[in-house]
Protein backbone atom coordinates (compact mmCIF):
# COMPACT_ATOMS: atom_id res chain seq x y z
CA UNK A 1 0.00 0.00 0.00
CA UNK A 2 1.50 3.31 -0.76
CA UNK A 3 0.73 6.98 0.67
CA UNK A 4 1.15 10.48 -0.83
CA UNK A 5 3.67 12.57 0.85
CA UNK A 6 2.56 14.85 3.78
CA UNK A 7 4.94 17.57 5.12
CA UNK A 8 3.47 19.21 8.43
CA UNK A 9 4.54 23.02 8.39
CA UNK A 10 7.91 24.88 7.98
CA UNK A 11 9.61 25.18 11.17
CA UNK A 12 9.51 28.60 12.83
CA UNK A 13 12.88 29.65 12.07
CA UNK A 14 13.59 29.98 8.80
CA UNK A 15 16.90 30.15 6.80
CA UNK A 16 18.07 29.80 3.54
CA UNK A 17 19.74 27.37 1.25
CA UNK A 18 21.16 28.26 -2.26
CA UNK A 19 21.87 26.72 -5.30
CA UNK A 20 18.87 26.64 -6.03
CA UNK A 21 16.86 29.45 -3.44
CA UNK A 22 15.46 27.59 -0.97
CA UNK A 23 14.20 27.38 2.76
CA UNK A 24 14.73 25.51 5.61
CA UNK A 25 13.19 21.79 5.32
CA UNK A 26 12.17 22.55 1.78
CA UNK A 27 12.54 19.55 -1.05
CA UNK A 28 13.42 19.88 -4.49
CA UNK A 29 14.19 16.67 -7.25
CA UNK A 30 17.02 17.28 -8.77
CA UNK A 31 17.04 15.68 -12.00
CA UNK A 32 21.03 15.55 -12.86
CA UNK A 33 21.52 13.99 -10.05
CA UNK A 34 18.39 11.91 -9.65
CA UNK A 35 18.02 12.53 -5.73
CA UNK A 36 15.49 14.63 -3.81
CA UNK A 37 17.31 16.75 -1.08
CA UNK A 38 16.03 19.02 1.67
CA UNK A 39 17.57 22.31 2.74
CA UNK A 40 19.01 22.25 6.32
CA UNK A 41 19.03 25.85 7.10
CA UNK A 42 22.54 26.11 5.23
CA UNK A 43 23.01 23.06 2.75
CA UNK A 44 20.98 21.00 0.46
CA UNK A 45 20.96 17.16 2.04
CA UNK A 46 20.74 13.99 -0.40
CA UNK A 47 17.63 12.51 0.95
CA UNK A 48 18.20 8.54 -0.93
CA UNK A 49 20.95 7.04 -2.64
CA UNK A 50 21.00 8.49 -6.49
CA UNK A 51 18.88 6.55 -9.45
CA UNK A 52 19.20 6.28 -12.58
CA UNK A 53 17.24 5.91 -15.95
CA UNK A 54 14.23 8.55 -16.93
CA UNK A 55 10.44 8.69 -17.52
CA UNK A 56 9.12 7.35 -14.42
CA UNK A 57 8.23 4.08 -12.61
CA UNK A 58 6.68 1.03 -12.30
CA UNK A 59 4.88 -0.79 -9.58
CA UNK A 60 3.10 1.58 -8.96
CA UNK A 61 3.58 3.75 -11.66
CA UNK A 62 4.55 7.24 -11.02
CA UNK A 63 6.00 9.95 -12.13
CA UNK A 64 9.72 10.44 -11.90
CA UNK A 65 10.09 13.14 -9.31
CA UNK A 66 7.50 11.50 -6.95
CA UNK A 67 7.78 10.08 -3.33
CA UNK A 68 5.13 7.64 -1.80
CA UNK A 69 5.40 5.87 1.59
CA UNK A 70 5.53 1.90 1.29
CA UNK A 71 3.66 0.82 4.01
CA UNK A 72 4.79 -3.36 3.44
CA UNK A 73 7.79 -1.96 4.12
CA UNK A 74 7.17 1.07 6.16
CA UNK A 75 9.56 3.75 4.13
CA UNK A 76 9.63 6.32 1.81
CA UNK A 77 10.59 5.66 -1.22
CA UNK A 78 11.68 8.38 -3.90
CA UNK A 79 10.72 7.21 -8.13
CA UNK A 80 14.42 8.71 -9.10
CA UNK A 81 14.45 8.37 -12.79
CA UNK A 82 12.90 4.90 -13.24
CA UNK A 83 13.82 3.56 -10.14
CA UNK A 84 12.25 3.44 -6.29
CA UNK A 85 14.94 3.93 -3.86
CA UNK A 86 14.50 3.52 -0.26
CA UNK A 87 14.43 7.24 1.50
CA UNK A 88 15.15 5.44 4.95
CA UNK A 89 15.97 1.99 6.46
CA UNK A 90 13.79 -0.70 5.67
CA UNK A 91 10.78 -1.16 8.46
CA UNK A 92 9.47 -4.54 7.72
CA UNK A 93 6.61 -5.96 9.98
CA UNK A 94 5.99 -3.64 12.77
CA UNK A 95 8.52 -4.37 15.50
CA UNK A 96 6.07 -5.74 18.57
CA UNK A 97 5.78 -9.37 19.70
CA UNK A 98 3.14 -9.15 22.13
CA UNK A 99 0.56 -6.51 23.33
CA UNK A 100 -1.90 -7.09 26.35
CA UNK A 101 -5.13 -5.14 26.62
CA UNK A 102 -6.46 -4.00 29.85
CA UNK A 103 -9.53 -2.06 31.15
CA UNK A 104 -8.26 1.42 29.81
CA UNK A 105 -4.85 0.63 29.11
CA UNK A 106 -2.49 -1.24 27.24
CA UNK A 107 0.87 -2.83 27.22
CA UNK A 108 3.62 -4.47 24.93
CA UNK A 109 6.67 -6.02 24.28
CA UNK A 110 8.77 -4.58 21.34
CA UNK A 111 10.99 -7.28 19.33
CA UNK A 112 13.88 -5.86 21.53
CA UNK A 113 12.21 -7.09 24.63
CA UNK A 114 11.60 -3.73 26.03
CA UNK A 115 8.17 -3.25 27.61
CA UNK A 116 5.53 0.00 26.84
CA UNK A 117 2.42 0.92 28.22
CA UNK A 118 0.13 3.57 27.76
CA UNK A 119 -3.45 4.74 28.67
CA UNK A 120 -4.76 5.15 31.87
CA UNK A 121 -2.56 5.33 35.29
CA UNK A 122 -4.45 6.08 37.94
CA UNK A 123 -3.11 3.73 39.81
CA UNK A 124 0.27 3.04 38.43
CA UNK A 125 -0.60 0.47 36.01
CA UNK A 126 2.02 1.93 33.17
CA UNK A 127 4.27 1.05 35.80
CA UNK A 128 6.41 4.44 35.05
CA UNK A 129 6.47 5.45 37.87
CA UNK A 130 4.07 7.98 37.86
CA UNK A 131 0.07 7.67 37.51
CA UNK A 132 0.13 10.46 34.39
CA UNK A 133 -1.76 9.35 31.62
CA UNK A 134 0.32 8.45 28.55
CA UNK A 135 -1.21 8.87 24.89
CA UNK A 136 2.04 7.26 23.37
CA UNK A 137 3.50 3.87 24.06
CA UNK A 138 6.03 4.55 27.12
CA UNK A 139 8.95 2.54 28.39
CA UNK A 140 8.37 1.09 32.19
CA UNK A 141 10.25 2.33 34.96
CA UNK A 142 13.59 0.37 35.12
CA UNK A 143 13.91 -1.14 31.47
CA UNK A 144 14.96 -4.76 31.41
CA UNK A 145 14.17 -7.02 28.57
CA UNK A 146 10.74 -9.27 29.16
CA UNK A 147 8.50 -11.91 27.05
CA UNK A 148 5.11 -11.64 27.88
CA UNK A 149 2.78 -9.42 29.72
CA UNK A 150 -0.87 -9.09 30.96
CA UNK A 151 -3.15 -5.99 31.53
CA UNK A 152 -6.41 -6.16 33.75
CA UNK A 153 -8.85 -3.70 35.36
CA UNK A 154 -6.20 -1.33 37.35
CA UNK A 155 -2.94 -3.71 37.21
CA UNK A 156 -0.33 -5.35 35.28
CA UNK A 157 2.21 -8.07 35.24
CA UNK A 158 4.60 -9.62 33.30
CA UNK A 159 7.49 -12.49 33.09
CA UNK A 160 10.77 -10.95 32.29
CA UNK A 161 13.54 -12.52 30.15
CA UNK A 162 15.10 -14.10 33.20
CA UNK A 163 11.30 -15.78 34.12
CA UNK A 164 10.81 -13.53 36.84
CA UNK A 165 7.04 -12.00 37.42
CA UNK A 166 6.66 -8.58 38.31
CA UNK A 167 3.17 -6.75 39.32
CA UNK A 168 2.32 -3.46 39.47
CA UNK A 169 -0.61 -1.03 39.63
CA UNK A 170 -3.35 -1.69 42.21
CA UNK A 171 -3.60 -3.58 45.02
CA UNK A 172 -6.32 -3.86 47.36
CA UNK A 173 -6.70 -7.37 46.81
CA UNK A 174 -3.48 -8.69 47.13
CA UNK A 175 -3.41 -9.22 43.09
CA UNK A 176 -0.12 -7.94 43.16
CA UNK A 177 1.61 -11.17 44.95
CA UNK A 178 3.84 -9.21 46.70
CA UNK A 179 2.31 -9.81 50.44
CA UNK A 180 0.95 -6.58 50.93
CA UNK A 181 -1.58 -4.46 50.11
CA UNK A 182 0.18 -1.62 48.88
CA UNK A 183 -0.49 -0.12 45.42
CA UNK A 184 3.22 -0.06 43.11
CA UNK A 185 3.86 2.13 40.04
CA UNK A 186 6.97 0.35 39.31
CA UNK A 187 7.38 -3.41 38.55
CA UNK A 188 7.82 -5.21 41.70
CA UNK A 189 8.72 -8.52 42.02
CA UNK A 190 5.89 -11.00 43.27
CA UNK A 191 6.90 -12.49 47.26
CA UNK A 192 8.52 -15.95 46.88
CA UNK A 193 10.47 -15.23 43.51
CA UNK A 194 10.77 -18.57 41.09
CA UNK A 195 10.59 -19.11 37.36
CA UNK A 196 7.39 -19.01 35.68
CA UNK A 197 6.23 -19.23 31.57
CA UNK A 198 2.77 -17.37 31.64
CA UNK A 199 0.65 -14.92 33.34
CA UNK A 200 -2.55 -13.65 33.02
CA UNK A 201 -4.77 -10.71 34.69
CA UNK A 202 -7.86 -9.94 35.55
CA UNK A 203 -9.79 -7.38 37.18
CA UNK A 204 -8.85 -8.21 41.16
CA UNK A 205 -6.67 -11.47 40.92
CA UNK A 206 -4.25 -13.42 39.00
CA UNK A 207 -3.20 -16.83 38.43
CA UNK A 208 0.02 -17.53 36.57
CA UNK A 209 2.03 -20.99 35.42
CA UNK A 210 5.34 -21.95 36.84
CA UNK A 211 8.43 -23.29 34.87
CA UNK A 212 7.34 -26.49 36.50
CA UNK A 213 3.86 -26.47 35.04
CA UNK A 214 2.01 -25.61 39.25
CA UNK A 215 -0.34 -22.98 38.37
CA UNK A 216 -0.54 -20.34 41.30
CA UNK A 217 -3.09 -17.83 42.08
CA UNK A 218 -3.50 -14.69 44.24
CA UNK A 219 -5.80 -11.87 44.77
CA UNK A 220 -9.52 -11.35 45.41
CA UNK A 221 -11.05 -14.74 46.16
CA UNK A 222 -14.94 -13.62 46.86
CA UNK A 223 -16.41 -16.35 44.11
CA UNK A 224 -13.51 -19.05 44.75
CA UNK A 225 -11.92 -17.97 41.70
CA UNK A 226 -8.10 -18.53 43.07
CA UNK A 227 -9.19 -22.33 43.23
CA UNK A 228 -8.00 -23.16 46.29
CA UNK A 229 -11.09 -24.51 47.47
CA UNK A 230 -11.83 -21.43 49.58
CA UNK A 231 -12.77 -17.86 49.60
CA UNK A 232 -9.80 -16.36 51.32
CA UNK A 233 -8.11 -13.09 50.15
CA UNK A 234 -4.60 -14.52 48.80
CA UNK A 235 -1.09 -12.22 49.02
CA UNK A 236 0.71 -14.17 47.69
CA UNK A 237 1.02 -17.10 44.91
CA UNK A 238 -0.86 -20.06 46.26
CA UNK A 239 -1.13 -23.26 44.36
CA UNK A 240 -5.04 -24.33 43.56
CA UNK A 241 -6.61 -27.31 44.90
CA UNK A 242 -5.53 -30.79 43.16
CA UNK A 243 -2.19 -29.79 41.51
CA UNK A 244 -1.43 -31.53 38.50
CA UNK A 245 0.56 -29.54 35.68
CA UNK A 246 -0.78 -26.80 33.55
CA UNK A 247 -0.30 -25.36 29.68
CA UNK A 248 -2.11 -21.97 29.69
CA UNK A 249 -4.51 -20.04 31.94
CA UNK A 250 -7.18 -17.37 31.18
CA UNK A 251 -8.77 -14.57 34.17
CA UNK A 252 -11.88 -13.30 33.54
CA UNK A 253 -13.20 -11.03 36.56
CA UNK A 254 -14.69 -13.57 39.09
CA UNK A 255 -14.01 -16.48 37.26
CA UNK A 256 -10.76 -18.58 35.93
CA UNK A 257 -9.99 -20.85 32.94
CA UNK A 258 -7.10 -23.21 32.36
CA UNK A 259 -5.92 -25.93 30.40
CA UNK A 260 -4.36 -29.05 31.30
CA UNK A 261 -0.75 -30.37 30.01
CA UNK A 262 -3.50 -33.49 29.19
CA UNK A 263 -5.41 -31.08 26.81
CA UNK A 264 -8.53 -30.61 29.02
CA UNK A 265 -10.21 -27.62 30.05
CA UNK A 266 -11.25 -26.63 33.35
CA UNK A 267 -13.03 -23.72 35.09
CA UNK A 268 -14.00 -22.49 38.55
CA UNK A 269 -15.09 -19.20 40.88
CA UNK A 270 -18.12 -17.56 39.70
CA UNK A 271 -21.08 -19.72 38.07
CA UNK A 272 -23.15 -16.59 36.97
CA UNK A 273 -24.74 -16.34 33.60
CA UNK A 274 -22.62 -19.68 32.92
CA UNK A 275 -19.11 -18.56 32.65
CA UNK A 276 -17.97 -21.48 33.56
CA UNK A 277 -19.43 -24.08 31.54
CA UNK A 278 -20.04 -26.17 33.76
CA UNK A 279 -24.03 -25.79 33.18
CA UNK A 280 -25.00 -24.00 35.95
CA UNK A 281 -25.21 -20.46 36.40
CA UNK A 282 -25.61 -20.70 40.44
CA UNK A 283 -23.07 -20.48 43.36
CA UNK A 284 -19.52 -20.39 43.04
CA UNK A 285 -17.20 -23.55 42.06
CA UNK A 286 -14.08 -23.43 44.35
CA UNK A 287 -11.80 -25.89 42.95
CA UNK A 288 -10.60 -26.44 39.55
CA UNK A 289 -13.70 -28.83 37.41
CA UNK A 290 -13.79 -30.04 33.89
CA UNK A 291 -15.98 -28.25 31.50
CA UNK A 292 -19.22 -30.21 30.32
CA UNK A 293 -18.52 -32.17 27.47
CA UNK A 294 -15.03 -32.35 28.23
CA UNK A 295 -12.70 -32.91 24.88
CA UNK A 296 -9.56 -31.50 24.24
CA UNK A 297 -8.68 -27.96 24.37
CA UNK A 298 -5.69 -26.26 22.96
CA UNK A 299 -6.14 -22.20 23.76
CA UNK A 300 -8.86 -20.39 26.40
CA UNK A 301 -9.78 -16.44 26.66
CA UNK A 302 -11.79 -15.47 29.74
CA UNK A 303 -13.96 -12.37 29.31
CA UNK A 304 -13.83 -9.50 31.84
CA UNK A 305 -17.13 -7.33 33.91
CA UNK A 306 -19.39 -8.98 36.24
CA UNK A 307 -21.86 -10.70 33.26
CA UNK A 308 -19.25 -12.24 31.54
CA UNK A 309 -18.35 -15.13 29.03
CA UNK A 310 -16.19 -17.37 27.82
CA UNK A 311 -14.46 -18.46 24.58
CA UNK A 312 -11.75 -21.28 24.13
CA UNK A 313 -10.68 -22.91 20.89
CA UNK A 314 -10.77 -27.13 20.56
CA UNK A 315 -8.11 -29.26 19.24
CA UNK A 316 -9.58 -29.78 16.26
CA UNK A 317 -9.41 -25.85 16.12
CA UNK A 318 -13.16 -25.31 16.30
CA UNK A 319 -14.24 -22.33 18.43
CA UNK A 320 -16.97 -22.66 21.19
CA UNK A 321 -18.10 -19.57 23.52
CA UNK A 322 -20.17 -19.49 26.73
CA UNK A 323 -21.91 -17.56 29.23
CA UNK A 324 -23.19 -14.08 29.43
CA UNK A 325 -25.07 -13.33 25.97
CA UNK A 326 -26.72 -10.11 26.05
CA UNK A 327 -24.97 -8.58 22.98
CA UNK A 328 -24.52 -11.62 21.19
CA UNK A 329 -20.50 -11.92 22.50
CA UNK A 330 -21.03 -16.07 22.20
CA UNK A 331 -21.14 -15.42 18.25
CA UNK A 332 -23.89 -18.40 18.03
CA UNK A 333 -26.01 -15.62 16.17
CA UNK A 334 -28.21 -15.87 19.63
CA UNK A 335 -28.73 -13.40 22.78
CA UNK A 336 -29.63 -16.77 24.38
CA UNK A 337 -27.20 -17.25 27.23
CA UNK A 338 -25.11 -20.84 27.42
CA UNK A 339 -24.34 -22.73 30.54
CA UNK A 340 -22.21 -25.10 28.26
CA UNK A 341 -19.01 -24.40 25.44
CA UNK A 342 -21.54 -23.80 22.06
CA UNK A 343 -19.74 -23.69 18.86
CA UNK A 344 -19.81 -20.66 17.02
CA UNK A 345 -22.21 -20.02 14.03
CA UNK A 346 -20.42 -20.97 10.60
CA UNK A 347 -18.03 -23.17 12.26
CA UNK A 348 -14.51 -22.30 10.37
CA UNK A 349 -11.41 -23.14 11.98
CA UNK A 350 -9.56 -21.27 14.02
CA UNK A 351 -6.42 -20.01 15.63
CA UNK A 352 -6.67 -17.54 18.54
CA UNK A 353 -9.32 -15.79 20.33
CA UNK A 354 -9.43 -12.83 22.74
CA UNK A 355 -12.56 -11.86 24.89
CA UNK A 356 -13.54 -8.68 26.21
CA UNK A 357 -16.34 -6.65 27.98
CA UNK A 358 -19.13 -8.23 26.06
CA UNK A 359 -17.74 -8.72 22.77
CA UNK A 360 -14.96 -11.49 21.18
CA UNK A 361 -12.52 -11.51 18.73
CA UNK A 362 -10.79 -14.35 16.94
CA UNK A 363 -8.17 -15.22 14.27
CA UNK A 364 -9.31 -17.80 11.95
CA UNK A 365 -6.88 -20.47 10.22
CA UNK A 366 -6.69 -18.40 7.29
CA UNK A 367 -5.37 -15.59 9.67
CA UNK A 368 -8.43 -13.26 8.73
CA UNK A 369 -9.77 -11.44 12.19
CA UNK A 370 -12.80 -11.35 12.92
CA UNK A 371 -15.26 -9.92 15.30
CA UNK A 372 -18.77 -10.31 17.51
CA UNK A 373 -20.59 -9.12 20.02
CA UNK A 374 -21.42 -5.45 21.88
CA UNK A 375 -20.03 -2.47 19.89
CA UNK A 376 -21.58 0.71 21.98
CA UNK A 377 -17.42 2.45 21.65
CA UNK A 378 -16.94 1.02 17.97
CA UNK A 379 -14.92 -1.80 19.30
CA UNK A 380 -15.92 -3.87 16.43
CA UNK A 381 -15.68 -1.22 13.98
CA UNK A 382 -18.96 -2.41 12.34
CA UNK A 383 -22.23 -2.05 14.08
CA UNK A 384 -23.35 -4.77 16.76
CA UNK A 385 -23.53 -8.20 15.59
CA UNK A 386 -24.09 -11.85 17.06
CA UNK A 387 -22.03 -14.24 14.69
CA UNK A 388 -18.60 -13.59 13.52
CA UNK A 389 -17.62 -10.98 10.70
CA UNK A 390 -14.05 -9.98 9.68
CA UNK A 391 -12.22 -6.87 10.16
CA UNK A 392 -10.79 -4.47 7.84
CA UNK A 393 -7.44 -2.75 8.55
CA UNK A 394 -7.12 0.22 10.87
CA UNK A 395 -3.93 3.19 10.31
CA UNK A 396 -1.04 2.85 12.34
CA UNK A 397 0.58 6.33 13.39
CA UNK A 398 4.02 7.47 15.57
CA UNK A 399 3.72 9.59 18.67
CA UNK A 400 5.63 12.69 19.62
CA UNK A 401 3.91 14.47 17.78
CA UNK A 402 1.17 12.16 16.37
CA UNK A 403 0.81 11.61 13.58
CA UNK A 404 -0.18 8.66 10.53
CA UNK A 405 1.95 6.68 8.91
CA UNK A 406 3.68 8.22 5.38
CA UNK A 407 3.61 11.60 7.46
CA UNK A 408 7.03 13.36 6.88
CA UNK A 409 7.65 16.46 9.41
CA UNK A 410 10.75 18.34 10.07
CA UNK A 411 12.88 18.18 13.28
CA UNK A 412 14.65 21.79 13.97
CA UNK A 413 16.46 20.31 17.11
CA UNK A 414 18.53 18.18 14.65
CA UNK A 415 18.11 20.13 11.48
CA UNK A 416 17.05 16.58 9.92
CA UNK A 417 13.69 15.61 7.82
CA UNK A 418 11.68 12.82 9.30
CA UNK A 419 9.03 10.28 8.30
CA UNK A 420 6.13 8.24 10.39
CA UNK A 421 7.09 4.82 9.68
CA UNK A 422 4.17 3.41 11.46
CA UNK A 423 5.59 2.40 14.95
CA UNK A 424 8.12 5.52 14.83
CA UNK A 425 9.96 8.59 13.63
CA UNK A 426 12.65 7.36 10.84
CA UNK A 427 15.23 9.88 9.24
CA UNK A 428 14.84 10.59 5.68
CA UNK A 429 18.56 10.64 4.06
CA UNK A 430 21.98 9.56 4.37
Amino acid sequence: MLFALTLLGQPSAVHACTSPAGVTAEIVYNTTAKTFQYCDGTNWIAMHKPGSGSGGCTDPARPEGTIVYNSTHRVMAACAGNQWIAMGPLGGKFDWKQVAAGQNHTCAVRSDDTLHCWGNNFNGQLGDNTTEQRLVPTAISGGGTWKQVSAGQSHTCAIKSDDTLHCWGTNWGGQLGDNTRTERWVPTAISGGGSWKQVAVGDNHTCAIKSDDTLQCWGANSSGMLGDNSTTQRLVPTAISGGGSWKQVAVGSTHTCAIKSDDTLHCWGANTSGRTGLNTSTGNTLVPTAVSGGGTWKQVAAGSSNSSHTCAIKSDDTLHCWGFNSSGQLGDNSTTQRLVPTAISGGGTWKQVAAGIGHTCAVSSGDSLHCWGNNGSGQLTETEVSAPFRMTGVQTVCGDPGRKAGVVVFNSTVNKLQYCDGVGWARMGR
